[in-house]
């Protein structure tokens, strides 16, 4: 609350969204960091007065990590500007790769501030076009990433970036604008390193011939969530009961909602009487999705254990959607009961469209609600709004947000709650091995 006439800058940035930037076999390599250009909602006008606010916003006064994960780089677009360097103390510098804009101009003060940042760690990354101009080709050695956009003219494009890649080894190309498995295919055969794509790699089990039988455990879970009500003292506890990596998954949900939470040991009976339905469904709702993800560990060919947290990956969108959901709703005013179902709806999106391709029964009959809730209408403007900003379609967006009645500002601030509570859920989840998954517990009755 603003009690103290302190009136926030038009100039602080708004992140508007993380899009993973994935090697070819689909492990994460760095996330793409988006910002808005201040209180305006263009992610194209960036200045120099709006550096300081994205370095102490996202890299100084929060760690980046917060944002990326651990470990993790971010490539953001920022002009070259004195600040960069006047802050360098202060953000993690071998953590950051600038991208530079097409509009970046080549003049003496720019690359003084080029070299400087480069003997302090700091990587860059510019656009093919970039190197259509002949002062910044002859400066080619100064950046790591080219990013090149899959488009009509991708395979001359691909042909220009092997030429610079033979003036810099070191050069890296990175895809942008992957918008279907054709597309990959031909990204795997061209030079190119990486892929810029919200959606990259993805799991294609659904139509594997005996999946609801031998993974039924997953499913009946699954079913449970789109009910009325889980059960969650006799149906839930019964398929838990011999599985350890979702009892270990739920309890690591309830912890993180909990911060008071210390149980080692599953006490269903107990968790029933403690906690309130609509966050017992939640808490299942991940567990269960996590358990089809795992499913892709076991029946892509390619996957083994070093992978398994880029199985993992497409969860993180998941779990951003599913919150930014419930966060949206929130603002509409509705109960906890209205909430809960609007964190399973954002939560499962992805899977219900990836299976509609693939199996639409298994999308209509296990991925989808099973009774009328009546925000049908409601969830599709909020699954409009998330989609439209993965994209970094703003204008989409928008149109969404005015249709939800919910201010642009307000939406982008859901979106970083939500990115960051699903880096926090998605390393409990990590806890899991694969042994856990595999592993069937001897049946003995419930302890309570």
């Amino acid at each position: 609350h603003n009690t103290h006439g302190y009136k926030r800058s038009p100039d602080r940035c708004h992140l508007i969204c993380r899009i993973p930037i994935y090697d070819l076999s689909g492990s994460v390599h760095m996330y793409y960091l988006l910002f808005t250009a201040g209180d305006v909602l263009s992610f194209d006008g960036l200045k120099r007065r709006h550096v300081p606010h994205i370095l102490i916003g996202f890299l100084m006064r929060r760690s980046i990590s917060l944002f990326v994960g651990p470990n993790n780089t971010a490539m953001i677009p920022l002009p070259l500007c004195r600040e960069l360097i006047d802050l360098n103390k202060g953000y993690p510098v071998g953590r950051l790769i600038i991208h530079l804009r097409a509009d970046e101009e080549y003049n003496d003060d720019n690359l003084a501030v080029m070299t400087t940042l480069r003997r302090l760690f700091v990587r860059f990354a510019c656009d093919l076009e970039f190197f259509l101009r002949p002062e910044w080709r002859r400066r080619v050695h100064s950046f790591d990433y080219v990013i090149i956009r899959h488009g009509p003219h991708f395979v001359e494009d691909a042909r220009f970036f092997g030429e610079l890649k033979r003036e810099n080894p070191r050069l890296r190309g990175i895809v942008q604008d992957i918008r279907s498995r054709q597309i990959i295919k031909s990204v795997a055969l061209s030079a190119t390193d990486y892929a810029l794509s919200v959606f990259y790699k993805r799991h294609e089990f659904f139509n594997y011939k005996n999946l609801l039988i031998k993974y039924s455990h997953v499913f009946a879970l699954i079913s449970e969530v789109f009910r009325g009500m889980p059960n969650f003292a006799t149906t839930v506890s019964e398929i838990v009961r011999r599985r350890s990596y979702l009892q270990k998954d739920v309890m690591g949900m309830l912890r993180l909602y909990d911060p008071n939470f210390s149980d080692k040991v599953w006490k269903p009976g107990t968790y029933a009487k403690r906690y309130e339905p609509a966050l017992l469904r939640e808490a299942l709702a991940a567990a269960a999705l996590h358990g089809l993800m795992l499913i892709g560990t076991q029946l892509s060919p390619r996957e083994g254990p070093e992978t398994l947290e880029s199985v993992l990956e497409p969860m993180k969108l998941s779990l951003i959607r599913g919150r930014f959901f419930e966060e949206m709703t929130r603002e509409l005013g509705f109960n906890k009961e209205v909430l809960s179902l609007a964190f399973v709806e954002g939560l499962y999106s992805i899977e219900r469209t990836w299976a509609s391709w693939q199996n639409p029964l298994i999308a209509q009959r296990l991925l989808s609600f099973r009774f009328h809730h009546g925000y049908e209408k409601i969830f599709a403007q909020l699954l409009e709004a998330i989609r439209a900003l993965e994209r970094a379609e703003l204008n989409r967006f928008n149109k969404a947000l005015t249709e939800l009645g919910i201010p642009p500002g307000v939406a982008l601030d859901d979106y970083e709650k939500a990115l960051l509570w699903s880096n926090e859920a998605a390393h409990e989840l990590n806890k899991i091995n694969l042994l856990d998954f595999q592993m069937v517990l001897p049946d003995r009755p419930a302890e309570e």
